[in-house]
């Protein structure tokens, strides 16, 4: 590319380029609603939303106001020129269309157990019945018998059984999907796929460019058959599979997979390979033929990328599935960096396969209280290892009852730091526009170790779900993961080869391995690698052969396809077969096309790289990777021509100070925690040194305090949790958390579980009538006030189906608008008085009925142990939660007054010190500076001042953290937020209230050179 197609790309992206997060249809569809937060989100800085049907949906999922919904989104999304993106699945995982395929018996999951009756024919589905001598364990002879045929006196009877998954609640009451079956996957796509062809197939690669399948799986060994014994995955037409992809009949090996014996290995090797291979062909390749058949990309994620040995089990293996989407994607959730090996398996695939876009659905699970920064942090960590699209888990359609447990964050309007979303949406535009150009400069391939694992997988009979086994296998996942981190910190560049992809599209010559559209100079294969395919083992001859170099920190290689093999010496005495012991020899065999190092020498361990051929241009993205610490590096990029800085943040692009090399450009480069840089070496430019200026460091000049004026951006909130029930004419129940009193009552009633968001799905049972619908019901809740604010409301839920009392009088409890979400309905609360407060609700309680806490908002403050008192006239540096706004929601302006005098000249500095925000805005003069993440917390703000005395605004964000919770989990910082997270089970409850700290945490100061 020229580089001026490079830099108008980095200046306006594309809305491809930009986000497209997981729009959680969760509530009773209405189609002009939905084109209003269509809307919204386009404006908000998002390309586009994926239409997913999540728990609450009250919309029958592919009926009428759902296809009118997908309607309204496509005249919208032609409205706006963005993207409105298909998904395949009622919730997830995909396979299944809500039970509309798995209603019929042949569709469900099924697995197979190894069973020793003592008879021929027990009454059970038995596929193959084998006589068996055993000794200490092992099969010593194995015969299989015919229809007629028995056993000896000497023998006993092994017997394959084929058992069925059962109906289960979250598949809408039906088992899960049998994904490797060719014929269900068709009746999967007949449900979910053709409906939307049918009506919107004129959109097809245009307004709608993509479909995303979610967590597809082979379900038949994780999930609990009723004796709860293990099982390993079975369907009918995997006999025929295994003899055409191996040779040889399936029921020769089938008791070598639960009874370690001689041949165990290459049995396991074999049936997983084959498990491996049916379900990318039957799933994953017939889904994308029809996508491409049909105009439109195929995307999505698969289970469990970060264990191995759970998606061994769910999958086979993972890289041979992403060879088959448009759009190869993965699913990283929690505020975490730590799963390498879930990239780059991704990418790898991506980048041998030509494919310019990767997918990620992140940041799910992480909280309401998730940052600005945590996006960066995560982003980068992704977007540097090739992820360029970000599918955000979620945006919610509505947060009403069990919705608004559904894994936080949530990127939509009911966030008050929403107005601000185009800072991130446009930062990463930016880099995504970049990093779908050109190609990644990668000089080694990693071989995945995944035939390594599948030769030790222990199938015993009592371990149930298999999790054992998972465990086991991980551990081969851990040591890969760990070993991908160690060769990014020593800015190695690399992908890995998975030997069924390298069956495909390899082949090696002139000292070079090239696998598709990629060409690697050196081949790793990592510690612990026990096995490879006889076609690795005949690549890596004819590589090194060329003249290409293996570096091997492997001491266990002694398998071909599971079988111990001498012929493996020809390869380990090549003399360009080299062993090391470390990472350290490891790397020392290997290129680098950056360095970055630190004072000391070293390579900058915790800053990632990813370095690009771009035509004109040579891209560098770096990133520090630490929420702690920066670093002040030396940089040196291989190549020549003139060198400028990208900020992807502001799009401002600047020249850099560098040394011109013979065959490359050395500067220095100071990065911030969770920092990042984007560097163009102009090819054409100039390769001529260019000095640095001179600077003075900056110097204390003023402090702004510790106490200010401030000024809220919403009302206060108090939190109502605690309440007591009364049915009928019973009498009053004990005082608890409103949930558990719901859960209980629904018991009672002989109603379903809503309360961890499990079962079917809403639509399928709520508009159904119940025999205790209507049942009168009473719900207390007592709150003390100090002091009587001057204005309050109620806040509640679907408002209209309650009268109110307070403190026994019936208030009008017509909503007058709504409060963070559309169906919590503000109410009028007059006569509250000083003491003890009482508000009662009074319902006809429906199987529909969703309770949920209650609040009161207005202009007060909370103290910590939860009474409403006088606000604060100042706001003190530290956690506002324990100076009034104990569950408060949004944000707060610090106001500060500063006396410039402009004699100490205009090169000031604005440092904001410690603080906790989601984002945080400073405002002066009429300029507005967002302040997005901690690497930019220090900010000029010379031009900003007029002389004399200026009011500096500081409007720190926060999130309903405090007002949402978790409210009662004793772990605090947990690293999954899920239902559960707000009902904890007793060893992680606490009565206390526990919340998150906002604000400034330190003095605001000012410095000057």
């Amino acid at each position: 590319m020229k580089y001026s197609e490079i830099k108008k790309a980095f200046l306006n992206p594309e809305p491809i380029d930009r986000s497209a997060p997981f729009w959680s249809w969760n509530d009773r569809m209405d189609p002009a609603e939905v084109k209003v937060q269509a809307k919204d989100m386009i404006e908000k800085g998002m390309g586009g939303y994926f239409m997913h049907s999540r728990v609450g949906l009250e919309s029958e999922y592919l009926g009428k106001d759902w296809m009118d919904s997908v309607q309204a989104c496509v005249e919208q999304a032609k409205e706006d020129g963005t993207l409105a993106w298909l998904y395949d699945e009622d919730r997830w995982p995909s396979g299944a269309a809500g039970g509309k395929v798995t209603c019929i018996k042949e569709n469900g999951a099924k697995g197979i157990s190894i069973r020793f009756y003592e008879n021929r024919n027990p009454k059970k589905e038995i596929l193959y019945t084998y006589s068996a001598v055993m000794n200490q364990g092992k099969i010593q002879k194995l015969r299989l018998l015919s229809k007629d045929e028995e056993k000896s006196e000497s023998e006993i009877y092994l017997h394959i059984q084929l058992d069925y998954l059962p109906p289960m609640e979250w598949f809408n009451d039906t088992p899960p999907a049998d994904n490797i079956n060719k014929d269900t996957v068709k009746k999967f796509i007949e449900t979910s796929y053709e409906p939307y062809k049918k009506r919107f197939g004129s959109e097809f690669g245009k307004t709608i460019p993509g479909i995303f399948t979610d967590e597809p799986n082979i379900a038949s060994s994780i999930y609990e058959y009723e004796d709860k014994d293990s099982r390993l995955a079975f369907t009918y037409e995997l006999p025929e599979f295994f003899l055409e992809k191996r040779g040889y009949e399936i029921e020769k090996i089938l008791p070598l997979l639960f009874i370690e014996s001689d041949g165990s290995k290459a049995a396991k090797h074999d049936y997983f390979r084959t498990i491996g291979e049916m379900f990318a062909e039957h799933f994953s390749k017939q889904l994308y033929d029809w996508c491409d058949e049909n105009n439109i990309m195929f995307t999505g994620h698969w289970l469990a990328e970060n264990n191995l040995g759970s998606y061994i089990l769910l999958s086979g293996g993972l890289m041979l599935n992403y060879f088959y989407q448009h759009i190869p994607g993965i699913d990283m959730l929690r505020d975490q960096t730590i799963e390498y090996m879930t990239i780059k398996g991704c990418t790898s695939v991506a980048n041998q396969t030509g494919r310019k876009r990767m997918l990620s659905e992140t940041y799910g699970v992480s909280g309401w209280q998730f940052s600005f920064e945590g996006q960066k942090w995560i982003g980068d960590y992704q977007y540097i290892q090739g992820i360029n699209l970000r599918c955000q888990h979620l945006t919610w359609y509505s947060m009403k009852g069990c919705r608004k447990r559904d894994y936080p964050p949530v990127f939509n309007y009911q966030t008050p730091w929403w107005k601000y979303n185009n800072v991130v949406e446009d930062y990463f535009a930016r880099i995504g526009a970049l990093t779908s150009k050109g190609n990644p400069i990668l000089d080694a391939l990693l071989i995945h170790p995944l035939s390594t694992a599948w030769l030790n997988a222990e199938i015993k009979p009592d371990d149930t779900r298999l999790q054992k086994m998972q465990l086991k296998l991980n551990e081969v996942g851990y040591r890969l993961n760990d070993y991908t981190k160690n060769l990014m910190s020593n800015h190695i560049s690399f992908d890995y080869g998975d030997e069924e992809i390298m069956a495909m599209l390899g082949n090696a010559h002139d000292g070079k391995m090239k696998i598709g559209e990629m060409e690697y100079q050196k081949v790793i294969i990592m510690p612990g690698t026990e096995n490879l395919y006889q076609n690795t083992v005949n690549l890596l001859k004819d590589f090194m052969n060329s003249g290409g170099q293996v570096i091997c920190q492997s001491s266990g290689l002694k398998y071909i396809e599971g079988t111990l093999s001498d012929s493996l010496n020809e390869l380990l005495n090549n003399p360009n077969f080299i062993r090391t012991d470390k990472i350290s020899e490891t790397v020392s065999h290997l290129n680098r096309n950056v360095s970055i190092k630190l004072s000391h020498g070293t390579e900058a361990e915790n800053i990632f790289t990813m370095v690009r051929n771009m035509g004109d241009v040579t891209m560098l993205f770096a990133i520090n990777n630490d929420k702690e610490t920066g670093y002040k590096t030396t940089v040196v990029l291989k190549g020549t021509g003139s060198l400028e800085e990208w900020d992807p943040l502001t799009g401002e692009i600047k020249k850099v100070p560098y040394k011109a090399l013979l065959d490359s450009v050395e500067f220095d480069c100071e990065f911030g925690s969770t920092d990042s840089k984007i560097f163009m070496l102009d090819k054409k430019g100039s390769h001529k040194t260019v000095a640095a200026d001179e600077n003075k460091p900056y110097e204390f000049l003023a402090g702004l305090g510790t106490l200010c004026d401030f000024e809220r951006t919403d009302e206060n909130v108090l939190v109502l949790d605690m309440c007591r029930f009364k049915i009928e004419k019973e009498e009053w129940g004990a005082l608890d958390e409103i949930w558990l009193n719901q859960k209980n009552l629904r018991e009672k009633l002989g109603m379903r579980d809503i309360y961890l968001n499990r079962g079917p799905q809403r639509y399928k049972w709520v508009d159904k009538a119940h025999k205790n619908d209507g049942t009168k019901l009473l719900v207390s809740f007592d709150f003390e006030v100090e002091s009587i604010p001057q204005w309050s409301q109620l806040v509640i839920e679907d408002a209209d189906d309650y009268t109110v009392y307070l403190n026994g009088k019936k208030v009008d409890s017509k909503p007058e608008g709504w409060f963070v979400d559309k169906s919590m309905g503000r109410i009028k609360i007059p006569g509250l008085k000083k003491g003890l407060n009482n508000i009662t609700l009074e319902c006809r309680y429906m199987s529909s009925t969703e309770l949920e806490n209650i609040y009161v908002i207005g202009d007060f403050g909370v103290s910590p142990d939860r009474r409403i008192t006088t606000e604060s006239e100042m706001m003190a540096i530290g956690d506002w939660g324990l100076q009034g706004y104990f569950h408060y929601h949004a944000g707060i302006k610090y106001k500060y007054n500063f006396d410039y005098d402009k004699s100490v000249g205009d090169d000031l500095l604005l440092d904001l010190g410690k603080y906790s925000d989601v984002v945080t805005i400073v405002r002066i003069n009429g300029h507005e500076q967002i302040i997005p993440w901690k690497a930019k917390n220090r900010m000029q703000i010379g031009n900003m001042l007029n002389e004399g005395e200026n009011l500096i605004e500081i409007e720190v964000m926060g999130a309903p953290r405090n007002m949402f919770g978790p409210l009662h989990l004793s772990n605090s910082r947990e690293k999954w937020t899920s239902a559960v997270s707000f009902h904890p089970e007793p060893e992680l409850y606490t009565k206390q209230y526990v919340t998150h700290p906002w604000g400034l945490m330190e003095q605001v100061c000012i410095y000057s050179r």
